[in-house]
C-alpha cells in the first residue's frame, strides 16, 4: 500500500510540474522584460603614463570635440577618430555626457586600448 501511494503522488506531482513548466515556456517574457543592452568596443589612444589593465572600469566623458576616458578621476586616454563619431552619436541619442566602460584589450606598443561600453539598444 505504501509503494502504490508514493508512486501515485509522484505521478500527480510530475504532471503538475510539467504543466507549470509549459506555462512558463509559453510566457511572452521568457528571457527578460528588461530593455536589450548592446556592448560596443571603442578604440582609445593612451594619454596617461601607464596603460590600464584588462578589466579596469573606466568613465567615458564627452565634452566639446573630444571624448575622454578616465580611471579614478585621472584621464588615461581619448577615443580615437573613427570610433569617436559613432560614440558621440550614441551618447547624443542616449542624451548622456558620461558612460561606464570596461577595458577589454590593451596594446602597449602602440598605446591603444579597447573599451566596452554598454548602451540601451536604439533604432538605427
Amino acid at each position: 500500500m505504501g509503494i502504490a501511494f508514493i508512486t501515485a503522488k509522484a505521478k500527480k506531482f510530475k504532471h503538475q510540474r510539467d504543466a507549470a513548466f509549459e506555462d512558463q515556456i509559453a510566457s511572452p517574457n521568457l528571457l527578460s522584460a528588461l530593455p536589450e543592452q548592446i556592448a560596443t568596443a571603442f578604440r582609445c589612444k593612451l594619454t596617461g603614463e601607464q596603460m590600464p589593465n584588462i578589466g579596469t572600469r573606466v568613465l567615458v566623458y564627452g565634452s566639446g570635440e573630444q571624448i575622454s576616458v578616465f580611471e579614478q578621476n585621472k584621464e588615461i586616454g581619448q577615443v580615437m577618430s573613427p570610433d569617436f563619431s559613432e560614440l558621440r552619436r550614441l551618447m547624443e541619442h542616449s542624451n548622456t555626457e558620461a558612460l561606464a566602460g570596461v577595458v577589454s584589450e590593451v596594446h602597449p606598443m602602440s598605446g591603444v586600448f579597447l573599451i566596452f561600453v554598454s548602451l540601451p539598444a536604439i533604432d538605427q
